[in-house]
């Protein structure tokens, strides 16, 4: 093999400097008029960080790459990437102190801390690290949830993320899958989808499934709603597009034709948020902060890799489900820039994660992998905005609080130590439920709301029995929590209050988590508020929610009076339920004259 001329040495020496400078360069980045971006973290603190988290310490846990493209019994055996743990220890904004946490994992797709552990995907599934001595390096780890079969690619799995009720939802799957990490996943492709379990590993299930590829990552409204991306939502014609969802219980978004698809169908496959290119969209949050302004709260920000740019997403209510707004927020002209997650500090601050110019193994539109181009974080924030005091609530003293006390914190404007309060409160058990029974009568909204977040976490009969009178709330936000945490705990004693709540409902986002609700606690008695309900209902998304309900209730005998009903809304839901149903039957004498239907 031929030496290398001292000129080119000089020139790739030039190259791969200039690359490893670019990337803790915010030149080439911008932004919108009023804020600032500057580099967070940089080479050599970090390399090719990919998606992460905040401890409570804000400590800052990612999931990164080593730089490699290997396919899957390539990186099984060398293992080659890692969590890396950074912290900024003079609390300037900019990290200064990088601890590898765990190391010799294939692909960490996702970090989440939760209860004093670090949960990641990783294939084969959800994994558990502890670090029990609290000397930054995990010496734990469970395999507590999930096997999936892995093509060695980042679409294999992700997350997961805490939803309000304290559910842990993942996405991925699309290779074959089976939630009970004891058992082997099917050969194959399946339709990927979006799951969720408990953080013990249990209650594992599928939430919803779409696309042909990749779901990646989701985020939660204040009242329970899940968002997320979705790389290859369909390919009409051989043309590729990409999406955000609004992704709902049972629902079908599009799912790959010939692969098996692990949820019965309720009509056409439902709409995507936004419907957009190849984009290869990634990470996403939807902000919470202050620091912004309110016209940025409950916004969408979600990343684009193949374009180099963070999305902004206003999302306004529309029947059940929401419209959408675009617009570009950051935008990079340099091409080794691919922004892969944002992550949303306690200041209210954006980080986005720049995981550089190294993947290539299954992106379209990477064909060189450049390992010498790292990635890097950046912050952005509002220019002149005032940052909080005491952000995570580093100075309340948590541990000695009563309920009471800590109530207090459930309308705190630092999400940060409402999220903290939520999750202290809800380990209080019995003494708490006075308190929270007080606020649920009296409190604001987000109290209200957080109430209920804080009792479905206690997970008991008697916290759950608390929850029930919620579906009674003024506001819609608090029905529609009260109502999908009976649902996912699936409380039996709170079908009948559902069932009434759902006769009375007229906001149609609340009634398809009331539906939503009486479909996965499976009473008999519910049919005739569900039945009722589709006789009004003319929005997609909650005939899709009545309809899944009445297939998950799962009782024919009720549904074959219905395909004479008046309403066509009710017919219609009648005989694509008695479709679905198992052991259910159907006659061509019943289903005849529907074809005569105007």
């Amino acid at each position: 093999m031929p030496s290398t001329p001292p000129a080119a040495v000089s020139v790739l020496a030039f190259i791969t400097s200039a690359l490893s400078a670019l990337a803790s360069n915010p030149s080439a980045i911008s932004v919108p008029d009023g804020f600032t971006v500057t580099p967070a973290a940089a080479h050599p603190l970090v390399g090719h960080p990919m998606m992460g988290c905040f401890d409570e310490r804000g400590r800052l846990y990612l999931a990164e790459s080593a730089g490699f493209n290997m396919d899957e019994k390539q990186l099984d055996a060398a293992r080659p990437n890692f969590i890396r743990m950074l912290e900024d220890t003079d609390g300037d904004g900019v990290f200064d102190k990088s601890t590898i946490f765990a190391d010799k994992l294939a692909i960490p797709n996702g970090a989440l801390w939760l209860d004093g552990a670090l949960y990641v995907a990783e294939p084969p599934g959800i994994w558990r690290f502890t670090d029990t001595d609290d000397d930054g390096i995990a010496d734990v780890r469970e395999h507590i949830a999930g096997n999936v079969r892995s093509n060695g690619m980042s679409s294999t799995l992700h997350g997961p993320t805490l939803h309000p009720s304290g559910r842990l939802f993942w996405c991925g799957g699309q290779q074959g899958y089976h939630l009970d990490k004891s058992q082997e996943p099917p050969e194959g492709r399946i339709a990927p989808g979006v799951f969720t379990l408990k953080a013990d590993g249990s209650a594992h299930e599928i939430f919803a499934v779409g696309g042909m590829a990749n779901p990646v990552e989701v985020t939660f409204g204040e009242n329970g709603d899940v968002f997320g991306t979705l790389a290859i939502l369909d390919r009409p014609e051989g043309a590729r597009h990409d999406a955000l969802l609004h992704w709902v219980y049972g629902g079908r978004f599009r799912p790959r034709e010939g692969s098996p698809v692990p949820l019965k169908p309720t009509g056409p496959s439902l709409p995507p948020l936004s419907h957009v290119g190849q984009v290869a969209p990634a990470g996403l949050t939807l902000y919470r902060g202050t620091l912004f302004g309110d016209e940025y709260r409950k916004n969408i920000f979600w990343s684009q890799f193949n374009t180099r740019t963070v999305v902004r997403t206003t999302i306004s209510s529309n029947g059940a489900t929401y419209s959408s707004k675009d617009a570009p927020f950051l935008v990079s002209t340099d091409i080794d820039f691919h922004p892969t997650d944002v992550v949303e500090d306690a200041d209210g601050s954006l980080l986005v994660i720049d995981t550089g110019g190294w993947f290539r193994h299954g992106c379209p539109t990477s064909h060189i992998a450049k390992k010498d181009a790292k990635g890097a974080i950046y912050r952005i924030r509002r220019t002149g905005a005032p940052t909080p005091e005491d952000p995570r609530g580093l100075e309340i003293d948590w541990n000695n609080l009563d309920p009471a006390g800590l109530a207090e914190f459930l309308e705190d404007a630092r999400p940060a130590v409402e999220d903290r309060a939520i999750a202290t409160l809800a380990t209080r058990g019995s003494e708490a439920l006075p308190v929270l029974r007080k606020f649920l009568d009296k409190g604001f909204i987000t109290t209200r709301r957080n109430a209920v977040w804080t009792l479905v976490r206690m997970d008991t009969a008697a916290s759950l029995d608390l929850v029930t009178p919620a579906l009674n709330d003024p506001d819609p936000t608090v029905r529609k929590a009260a109502a999908f945490s009976l649902g996912m705990a699936r409380h039996h004693p709170a079908a009948t209050p559902l069932a009434n709540a759902l006769a009375r409902e007229d906001n149609p986002a609340a009634l398809r988590e009331l539906a939503t609700a009486l479909g996965r606690i499976r009473d008999p008695l519910a049919v005739p508020a569900l039945a009722g309900a589709l006789a009004h209902s003319a929005d997609a998304f909650s005939n899709h929610s009545l309809i899944y309900a009445l297939i998950e209730v799962g009782a024919p005998a009720p549904l074959h009076p219905l395909l004479d009903h008046p309403s066509p809304g009710v017919r219609r839901g009648a005989l694509l339920a008695l479709s679905q149903i198992e052991g259910a039957t159907l006659t061509s004498t019943q289903i005849a004259p529907l074809l005569r239907a105007p």
